[in-house]
């Protein structure tokens, strides 16, 4: 029954992304100036469980900025089933680049969208000295890759930056409700899907890999509004509500303390280390709009600013977009 609403889950949300990229009418990019393609930096952008798509207009602003945006594709499996447990998409990932080296490019930038932002955190932590043992047993998909492979891999992605955009990095508290059903419904079938993005569990993964998401993310972008806003026309306001409806699924199994983006509570996506920037935009709002994809180009610009000079990273950015 369990897997019969998940793939009901699947197929709804798929159609509502469809019709709302492809109708949205409030979807318009402002007067950007134009780079050649040639002069771009790849910036590869993870998804998260539910593998929201970037909007256009938040990728063609990250374009007209410089950047070449590669929203990275799972398996077919991967694909057809959004509500996977990001150890299994963090395999994929690191799967891919290593049978298609390619395709990482010069100095890429990592961007990890919710549950995105613990790949990205795998990957960070690959590439600065993190347990590489630990990372192949804990990422399914990864049991026939070698050692030295995934090595060779760390190091080619030791130029990368590393970002995380509205991750539960330091792990969510399940409410009561939450852990009654995860308990009796959703662990038995979908093991650490939910309980998989919980503090203690977490917590024991970086134990194992021997670095904390503090210490490897070069920078975070927290989101901190969780009032959804609804635009367009008709197709595109219904398809929204589809969208953000879905996204809320998983709300009344978290404790969200206070404040949150719609779905991932503030208190888990804050960084200690990082430079960091708090915006006001929702869980969704955050991969859809120009003025989220400017401030993500500069924070990035910030942590590359600092680095080239030799100065301490800047720990907390002020949002340059009202």
């Amino acid at each position: 029954m369990l897997g019969g609403i998940v793939q009901l889950a699947n197929w709804t949300v798929g159609n509502a992304l469809g019709v709302y990229y492809g109708c949205a009418s409030h979807r318009s990019l402002p007067a950007l100036p134009d780079i050649s393609a040639v002069d771009r930096r790849p910036i590869h952008f993870l998804r998260g469980m539910l593998h929201f798509e970037p909007a256009s207009p938040f990728l063609g602003t990250l374009r007209a900025y410089g950047f070449q945006p590669e929203v990275f594709r799972f398996t077919r499996e991967g694909e057809r089933n959004r509500l996977r447990e990001w150890r299994e998409n963090t395999g994929d990932v690191l799967r891919h680049f290593i049978e298609r080296p390619e395709t990482l490019g010069e100095r890429p930038v990592f961007c990890g969208h919710s549950a995105g932002g613990l790949t990205v955190y795998t990957v960070a932590a690959l590439a600065k000295g993190g347990d590489v043992a630990a990372i192949r047993d804990e990422c399914p998909g990864l049991e026939g890759v070698s050692l030295s492979a995934l090595e060779a891999l760390g190091r080619r992605l030791s130029e990368g930056l590393f970002v995380s955009l509205a991750s539960p990095l330091r792990g969510v508290r399940l409410t009561r409700v939450g852990r009654c059903v995860n308990r009796v419904l959703v662990e038995p079938r979908l093991p650490l899907l939910l309980s998989g993005i919980t503090a203690p569990n977490l917590e024991a993964f970086y134990g194992r890999v021997r670095r904390r998401p503090d210490e490897v993310i070069d920078a975070n972008l927290v989101s901190n509004d969780g009032t959804p806003a609804f635009h367009g026309g008709c197709f595109s306001k219904i398809s929204s509500l589809i969208i953000q409806g879905g996204m809320r699924v998983f709300s009344p199994f978290l404790d969200h303390g206070s404040v949150n983006d719609g779905i991932v509570p503030m208190d888990s996506a804050v960084l200690r280390g990082p430079a960091q920037v708090f915006a006001g935009f929702d869980h969704l709002k955050l991969v859809e709009t120009p003025e989220a994809a400017m401030v993500l180009v500069d924070l990035i610009r910030q942590v590359e600013s600092a680095r080239h000079d030799g100065a301490p990273l800047p720990r907390r950015i002020p949002c340059p977009v009202s």
